[in-house]
């Protein structure tokens, strides 16, 4: 209902998603997840996406695009197979609910090893999230192995709601969104601040709540 409204009834200077080309270099590489052959390919360019903004966690990317394994995670069904990060699986049920049916992910997007390759996506992130019809934030995540708190696969220990809850509370409201926000790991990176400042639209899921910001209004349960 959220997203919904937004798209519907928002104004469209401030949360339309008006898609902005990337670097003629940038948009002959870059790729998305298609979330129904569940494999990487090259982003068709009329598709609406979604993007994934959290934190890799001390390890690193526990699962990356590289060149030795292109071919593969190229090949249809190719992630079915493969133990994905928590979060990006979260990720992608998030997407499917909300019939999105690709999903941008820096480690499994960008061929991390191809230093001119990243290059030409990092200097594009700015188009990357703007472009985007939605920014899904794990907000509670403090790695990849987290999942999002509140999805279908991770439910919280107490989940009590009401159906108002679900109601898209679109006037200006006091969202405890910020108290939560401060007090997360996902806040301290420059880089995922640059993706929340960039995206028209976030899907935020914290340790107790969703939350949803547009350029219009700030909503939670």
């Amino acid at each position: 209902n959220w997203v919904q409204t937004c798209k519907e009834h928002h104004h469209q200077t401030l949360c339309g998603t008006a898609h902005t080309p990337l670097r003629e270099d940038a948009e002959r590489e870059f790729r998305l997840i298609d979330l129904e052959k569940m494999c990487v390919v090259l982003a068709p360019s009329t598709e609406q996406y979604a993007a994934l903004s959290y934190v890799w966690g001390e390890s690193g990317a526990k699962l990356a695009l590289v060149k030795s394994n292109q071919s593969v995670f190229e090949t249809e069904g190719s992630f079915l197979g493969h133990d994905l990060p928590e979060t990006i699986l979260d990720a992608m049920s998030v997407c499917k609910e909300l019939g999105i049916n690709y999903l941008w992910v820096d480690a499994l997007c960008i061929v991390q090893d191809t230093n001119e390759t990243k290059l030409a996506q990092i200097t594009s992130m700015d188009k990357i999230y703007s472009n985007a019809s939605l920014t899904i934030i794990a907000l509670a995540a403090t790695s990849g192995a987290s999942g999002l708190f509140g999805t279908a696969n991770r439910r919280r220990q107490e989940w009590v709601f009401s159906r108002r809850a679900y109601l898209p509370q679109m006037h200006e409201t006091q969202s405890s969104l910020p108290n939560e926000l401060l007090a997360t790991k996902w806040n301290t990176r420059g880089w995922t601040y640059q993706e929340r400042i960039l995206s028209r639209r976030c899907l935020y899921f914290g340790q107790d709540s969703v939350y949803f910001q547009c350029r219009q209004a700030v909503c939670d349960e």
